[in-house]
């Protein structure tokens, strides 16, 4: 049996660093055993006993910049799924696989944020003129059209305003009732 052990860093005395240590010297002897990492101290290692039975393979690092985040979850994961590939069988690709998907789907998303942060933001400083702006607008310019669609909508405004609607009137939706009905209310209260 072979076993494959992918670690951040063997390089100090912390406690998941220490108890790895303590199985790997107890596991040397008895299966071979491949310890994949970026950072790693061989005198740490002799301290615990742990021999060149235990083979080392030191794995790219991550990057620090700019580019560090792109890099450390897209690029580093398919470089380390390269190398321990042959170690890891069926499930390790599937698993590697499964974490580059993952990055690949959260750098999209946060480029789909920035996205529409800056399309909100462009949004907000040149907001979208209204129908009736755009009419005046083109009114100001000299556009005949715009004016008179204006002057028919001041109009429609007025009249819209001063009507009123009987409730239970047999032909409510009549504008020519509704307009009678209402001078008559007028000339009641006069």
């Amino acid at each position: 049996m072979n076993l494959g052990i992918v670690t951040p860093q063997l390089s100090h005395y912390g406690g998941s660093e220490v108890y790895l240590l303590e199985c790997l010297r107890r596991w040397q002897d008895v299966i071979d055993v491949t310890l994949y990492t970026p950072l790693f101290r061989r005198d740490l290692m002799a301290e615990f006993d742990v021999g060149s039975r235990v083979k080392v393979v030191r794995l790219p690092g991550g990057r620090i910049g700019p580019d560090a985040f792109f890099y450390n979850t897209v690029v580093l994961p398919r470089v380390w799924e390269q190398m321990i590939g042959p170690h890891a069988g069926e499930l390790g690709r599937l698993l590697w696989s499964a974490y580059a998907r993952q990055a690949d789907r959260r750098d999209r998303d946060r480029a789909r944020q920035r996205r529409q942060a800056a399309a909100r933001a462009a949004a907000a400083l040149a907001p979208r003129a209204s129908w009736v702006d755009w009419l005046r607008q083109k009114a100001a310019v000299g556009d005949a059209e715009a004016l008179t669609a204006l002057r028919r909508r001041k109009e429609a405004t007025r009249s819209a305003a001063g009507l009123i609607w009987i409730e239970g009137s047999p032909n409510t939706t009549d504008p020519t009732f509704v307009l009678a009905h209402q001078g008559r209310r007028h000339a009641q209260h006069a």
